[in-house]
C-alpha cells in the first residue's frame, strides 16, 4: 500500500526513483540531491570556501517536522540530527576563526551570531564578538555580550567564564573610561604643552605656581 501510494504521489516521472528488488526498496542516487549528502561532501573538502558553502546548505536539522511512528526509525532520525548539528557547529566554528584571521569583520560576527544560535555554549564565538564590538567602539554591546555568556554558562553548565573571556571583558570595561593614573598624566602633560601660555597670562588669583 506504502509502494502504491509513494508511485501514484510521484508520478510516472518520480516513480522512476524507486527500485523494487524483493523486499528492498532504494532510491536511485544519480536521480537525486540530497542535501545531508552535500553537506558532508563539502566538509570533506575541509577547504574554507567548502566550508563556507557547507554551512550555507545547513538550514536547520535533520527531517526537522517530520513524524514517524516508528521507535526504530525515530532513534536513527534523532541520533542523526545530533550528529549532523554537531557537524554544523564545528563547521561555523572552523568558518569563524577563518573569517576573523583573514579580518573579514562582518561576515565574522553573522558567522558567530550563527553559530550562538546552533549552540550558545560556544565561549569562542562570545569573544569573537566581544572582541569584534569591542573594536568597533561598540563597547556596551561587547560588555552585554559577555554578561549574556556568563548567563548561560551559569545556566546551563553552572560554572563561570574561561578567564580568557574574563580577562578580556575586563580590558573592554577599563578601556570605557581613563584611569586616575591616566587622568593625571594627561593632565601633566597638557600643562607641560601649554607651560608657556600659562607664564605669559595676566595673573589672576595669586602666582603662577598657584594657578597652575
Amino acid at each position: 500500500q506504502a509502494l502504491t501510494a509513494l508511485r501514484i504521489g510521484l508520478g510516472s516521472e518520480g516513480a522512476a526513483l524507486l527500485t523494487v528488488n524483493g523486499d528492498a526498496v532504494v532510491i536511485e542516487p544519480p536521480t537525486v540531491e540530497l542535501v545531508a549528502s552535500s553537506f558532508e561532501r563539502l566538509l570533506a573538502g575541509g577547504a574554507p570556501e567548502d566550508l563556507e558553502r557547507a554551512v550555507d546548505l545547513y538550514q536547520g536539522g535533520f527531517l526537522d517536522g517530520i513524524g514517524v511512528r516508528d521507535p526504530a526509525f525515530e532513534d536513527w532520525m534523532y541520533a542523526e540530527r545530533e550528529r549532523l548539528h554537531g557537524r554544523a557547529v564545528e563547521a561555523l566554528a572552523n568558518v569563524l576563526a577563518h573569517q576573523a584571521e583573514a579580518g573579514a569583520a562582518d561576515r565574522a560576527m553573522a558567522t558567530a551570531a550563527r553559530l550562538l544560535q546552533l549552540d550558545p555554549l560556544q565561549e569562542k564565538a562570545h569573544r569573537t564578538l566581544m572582541r569584534l564590538h569591542a573594536e568597533r567602539g561598540q563597547r556596551g554591546l561587547a560588555l552585554r555580550r559577555y554578561q549574556g555568556c556568563a548567563d548561560v554558562l551559569k545556566r546551563e553548565l553552572g560554572i563561570a567564564p574561561e578567564p580568557e573571556t574574563i580577562a578580556l571583558y575586563d580590558s573592554i570595561r577599563q578601556a570605557r573610561e581613563p584611569s586616575i593614573a591616566s587622568k593625571i598624566e594627561l593632565a601633566r602633560t597638557a600643562e607641560k604643552e601649554h607651560a608657556d601660555d600659562l607664564a605669559r597670562a595676566p595673573p589672576t588669583i595669586g602666582s603662577l605656581a598657584e594657578r597652575r
